[in-house]
């Protein structure tokens, strides 16, 4: 909705705070929201006072980032308002507009739902503002989809969502944090580091602490003859603790890596590492999918029966043989 006009960008750029409070009483709806969002940091009074007025304003989005950060919320009223504002307006004014709701403090499942589908945001820095507004107001709901922008996500994105999930302090966080811990870039490690210390369980600080594990860490941090060996490694020594290493060491641009570590995701015989080993049977190798087929054979749960149905379609006949047979030995073992 374009409301970021060029006279409010130029007041921001001067700190006019005088000729931005002038424009909370535009004519244009849109140029009053993106006064309001210029000056929402503002401690000037004479700046404070003119956005209470908006308070009452006769345009209902701005109605809505004036209650955000004065009024009481009725989130029922003012979902809408914010989706338009978020979904439309400019950078500057949908980051704000997310950190007005960060500002507010705890959630509210329509406040979740706006800031789930802002996730999806082309521009990442919107992403960005949105995982920093989930960690803000520690909404536990958001963990799962917080853990996926862990992956394939741009550097400053994953930063983010680790800071966010250190604070949101959830269990479920802490096997794909000790997995970032190799990620090749040492912000990211050193912001996974931070997280797992915030989350403080026995498990997050033995992978920060347990000199063996730490050196494994070291190790899939390094070259590619490293990784393979360290991950054929945590297979054959069957330690559960690295399973999250293995985790991560599946999306290896290396083949012989994953091959290695679905291997040894089968030999620890965890069902944490079926999601990964389901990702490999789309792996472009045939090698890989039927080491990932091999290795969920070893998972004996219904769910390795229902991932290993996927690799009876394989266009690799080999691939398709094992898959079968694997189902029919999980399947016998749970006496379905």
């Amino acid at each position: 909705m374009g409301i970021f006009k060029t006279s409010v960008k130029k007041l921001v750029e001067k700190n006019d705070i005088e000729g931005l409070v002038k424009l909370l009483s535009a004519k244009n709806p849109e140029t009053r929201i993106s006064a309001f969002l210029a000056l929402v940091r503002s401690t000037d009074d004479r700046a404070l006072s003119s956005m209470k007025k908006l308070l009452d304003d006769p345009d209902p989005r701005v109605r809505t980032v004036a209650t955000l950060k004065f009024g009481t919320v009725k989130m029922d009223e003012m979902a809408e308002n914010l989706v338009q504002i978020i979904k439309y307006g400019t950078t500057h004014d949908r980051i704000e507009a997310l950190n007005l709701m960060a500002d507010r403090g705890a959630g509210d499942p329509k406040l979740t739902g706006i800031l789930l589908a802002t996730l999806e945001d082309k521009n990442y820095m919107v992403r960005r503002a949105a995982i920093r507004t989930l960690g803000a107001i520690k909404e536990v709901h958001a963990v799962e989809r917080l853990i996926q922008c862990l992956d394939g996500e741009h550097i400053h994105v994953r930063m983010e969502a680790m800071k966010s999930l250190g604070i949101i302090r959830d269990l479920r966080a802490v096997n794909p944090l000790i997995g970032s811990l190799v990620d090749r870039h040492s912000e990211v490690r050193a912001a996974a580091h931070s997280a797992l210390e915030r989350i403080g369980s026995k498990e997050a600080l033995n992978a920060l602490n347990n000199a063996q594990f730490v050196m494994l860490v070291k190790k899939m941090g390094g070259n590619e003859h490293e990784r393979l060996e360290t991950a054929t490694h945590i297979g054959a020594i069957a330690l559960r603790e690295g399973v999250p290493l293995l985790v991560k060491a599946t999306m290896d641009t290396y083949k012989e890596v994953r091959i290695a570590a679905a291997k040894s995701i089968g030999l620890n015989r965890d069902r944490e590492g079926i999601e990964a080993l389901t990702r490999l049977l789309d792996d472009k190798y045939f090698d890989v999918r039927l080491e990932a087929v091999r290795a969920l054979a070893n998972i004996h749960v219904k769910e390795s029966i229902e991932v290993l149905e996927i690799a009876t379609k394989d266009k690799i006949k080999a691939v398709r043989t094992e898959a079968s047979g694997a189902i029919k030995a999980i399947q016998a073992k749970l006496g379905i």
